[in-house]
């Protein structure tokens, strides 16, 4: 496992350095690839060196694409945050910063996962549209709207139990803290 390791990962890093444009992430992608490596261990066999040069830059391409997927759609969703007030009474304000961002970044991978028609009307309230701008956007009425904002609330809160912070933040969605 050491000789693979030392073969290839100057290779793969670079590999998925040139897919993601981040060395720090194009790392953790190819050390990842290498665990899961391991992990399998037992139940992988290579034919050949070219069968396991295949499956590790398959692998990290795969993960590679992932990782740019997760990243396109949080900074989409944090883009949208811009438009929403929270106020935390901290005297340490990088503390709460680095909270809210942390939140943010969570909310925007769960927001990911909702249904279509809830994503969308998320995604809108967030960039601070009204409730008339969604409604006609969707071609759905106002209490659609209201309704898919509730349920997508409800959806969110399940996944965030015990979490106050991204709490916070879904209780403000839709709701007089975001502004257009």
């Amino acid at each position: 496992m050491e000789a693979i390791f030392h073969e290839f990962h100057a290779r793969l890093v670079f590999f998925a350095y040139e897919i993601t444009g981040n060395e720090e992430q194009a790392h953790d992608i190819v050390l990842g690839k290498f665990m899961e490596l391991w992990q399998d261990r037992e139940k992988l066999t290579f034919n050949s060196e070219k069968s396991l040069k295949s499956y590790l830059y398959t692998g990290t391409k795969l993960r590679s694409i992932d990782q740019l997927r997760r990243v396109k759609a949080e900074q989409k969703v944090l883009k949208g945050y811009k438009n929403i007030t929270v106020e935390i009474e901290d005297p340490f304000e990088k503390e709460a910063l680095i909270l809210k961002t942390e939140a943010i970044a969570k909310l925007a991978t769960a927001i990911e996962t909702l249904p279509a028609q809830y994503k969308a009307t998320v995604e809108m309230a967030i960039a601070g549209k009204s409730n008339a701008e969604i409604a006609s956007t969707l071609g759905i009425k106002e209490s659609s709207v209201r309704s898919n904002m509730a349920r997508a609330r409800i959806l969110l809160l399940k996944k965030f139990t015990g979490d106050l912070g991204v709490t916070l933040f879904i209780m403000t969605l839709g709701t007089t803290a975001i502004h257009g």
